[in-house]
């Protein structure tokens, strides 16, 4: 079917290029075929010029891009559907923030109210153990729950001085427990004759530990697990 354009746009199109002699190439239009279907073109319309370079006419060509025009219009609707639930995302994490938070810092001062009780060696162990847990999970969600930084895609690493051997012994302490559960021994071995202090991002370094030593015990049935580091030598940290 050829298509036939409704409305005054197409008249004044028309009109124009009958005063002025010039073509319009390349225009896209809604049209409406003789069955009354609506379907997108890709127009161009010349003059038609008689011998004495005069405008009699006008002549017009199209191309039918209603597929890739209803295509694009998908496009733009997901793309709309896509950005209403990133903003329904932000306003979860948002909301996510204050009700994970309050409670955490809830536990957090429990804990250090109780560190201040008369509790023996066990119990005030257990006490840090779960406290330092607590404060890494706190600075974990504060990083999962800064929108700015998951719109930017990226998280920055904080760097301050650390003493390897306590930091692994702080992540074996806590892990202890799952390791007696399944009847598993979890060595921690210093190093006795030099403390190594390296500039890492504490938190960052526990998850990655926590990571692994729990991988190692979810996979491990019997035995032992041993946690161990390789310092650098000096020449490796210039």
């Amino acid at each position: 079917d050829q298509p036939r354009s409704r409305g005054l746009g197409d008249v004044y199109k028309r009109q124009a290029i009958l005063d002025s002699g010039r073509s319009m190439l390349q225009i896209e239009e809604e049209l409406v075929d003789i069955s009354g279907n609506r379907l997108w073109a890709k127009t161009n319309k010349v003059p038609l010029l008689n011998d004495n370079n005069e405008v009699i006419g006008v002549l017009g060509t199209f191309e039918d891009i209603t597929q890739s025009k209803l295509a694009e219009q998908e496009v733009i609707v997901a793309k709309e559907q896509a950005e209403q639930a990133n903003i329904a995302k932000s306003e979860f994490l948002a909301n996510m923030s204050h009700e994970l938070r309050t409670p955490l810092n809830g536990v957090i001062g429990t804990l250090n109210l109780l560190a201040e009780t008369s509790l023996n060696a066990r119990q005030s162990n257990l006490v840090n153990i779960s406290k330092h847990s607590a404060e890494s999970l706190f600075g974990l969600l504060n990083d999962v729950l800064d929108l700015s930084k998951i719109e930017s895609g990226k998280l920055e690493l904080e760097y301050h001085n650390e003493d390897l051997d306590e930091l692994l012994a702080e992540v074996a302490r806590g892990m202890a427990g799952r390791a007696e559960e399944k009847g598993l021994e979890l060595l921690c071995p210093a190093h006795f004759m030099s403390s190594c202090v390296a500039k890492v991002d504490r938190l960052r370094l526990r998850q990655i530990l926590n990571n692994l030593i729990g991988n190692a015990l979810k996979f491990t049935e019997k035995g032992s697990i041993c946690l161990l580091y390789t310092s650098p030598s000096p020449r490796d940290r210039g």
